[in-house]
């Protein structure tokens, strides 16, 4: 199996040795993440497949009889002196005080939530509730396939909507219950998807989501890219590629390193749409209507 640094000494070696450090090591690195990015997004790999499972958070309420203070119009400091499971909670969310005003939270360190500006002048709010609204994702979510929700000993598929149909139709919404529908509706500034539900979740529930991942960036020398190990070979010849066409602008052996790229995916598409018409073969109609994070078989 090719490390990220396996990977790029094998193209420092085929280049012979030219400088190994400096503009030629980023260009390598960079044409390899290329190289990569461009495989995975080739097509829906049946080895790319991928479970994230969450637990949502029930809308946190004031439950310890204090009140809380308001300063001024500035931000306001929940601690877990009036609610719990802040450590649960990110800057996704929306604070609500009796009369339905709703601000987003601005920061979060460990269990202060700071809220943001724009508050009346007063104090002794007695009644408040603190609503996640968006949950973010593991790093890699591409192209979700399913997504389904437990509730107590049965689960429900989740129908997932387009972010402007869904942010039409339940932007605003303050309804609790069990989630329905889904969408995603932004990103982190980390680039992690943001998941939003149709209902604000009455209490924590399981939510499982099936997805075929994305590359994410290979940085550090230990990373390895999710191909099986077989296919790695198709990375290298391609940053070669990428190298000789734009940074040593030697045409001919570009093409060359082309052609042999060329060839090595369309053998990988060929095993995977092979491997895919054998799954559906081997088990035409799931005895389980969901796919389980915890099963062997939830691949197929």
């Amino acid at each position: 199996m090719a490390t990220f640094k396996n990977m790029r000494d094998d193209i420092l070696r085929k280049v012979k040795g030219r400088d190994q450090a400096g503009t030629l090591r980023d260009a390598i690195n960079q044409a390899i993440n290329d190289a990569y990015a461009t495989i995975m997004a080739e097509s829906d790999w049946v080895w790319a497949r991928r479970c994230y499972r969450f637990l949502t958070v029930a809308p946190l309420t004031e439950s310890d009889g204090s009140t809380l203070t308001v300063s001024g119009a500035g931000n306001v400091t929940l601690t877990s002196d009036d609610a719990t499971d802040l450590e649960a909670l990110g800057v996704n969310s929306y604070w609500q005080v009796v009369d339905d005003v709703r601000r987003p939270v601005s920061s979060v360190s460990e269990e202060v939530i700071t809220l943001g500006v724009g508050w009346p002048d007063t104090t002794n709010i007695t009644s408040y509730k603190l609503y996640p609204m968006q949950y973010a994702m593991t790093s890699g979510v591409g192209r979700i396939v399913e997504a389904s929700i437990q509730d107590g000993l049965d689960r429900y598929k989740l129908k997932e909507l387009y972010a402007d149909e869904f942010m039409e139709r339940y932007r605003d919404t303050l309804e609790t219950g069990r989630p329905e529908r889904f969408a995603v509706t932004g990103f982190t500034d980390a680039g992690l998807a943001l998941l939003s539900f149709d209902k604000l979740p009455d209490e924590p529930y399981m939510v499982e989501i099936w997805y075929y991942a994305v590359a994410t960036t290979l940085s550090s020398d230990s990373h390895t890219p999710i191909l099986p190990a077989r296919w790695h070979r198709a990375i290298v010849v391609g940053a070669l590629w990428d190298l000789y066409e734009n940074v040593f602008k030697d045409l001919r052996t570009a093409a060359k390193h082309e052609r042999t790229y060329d060839r090595l995916l369309f053998e990988m598409l060929n095993e995977n749409s092979a491997t895919t018409r054998e799954s559906v073969e081997l088990n035409p109609y799931r005895p389980d209507p969901f796919r389980r994070c915890d099963r062997e078989d939830s691949l197929t």
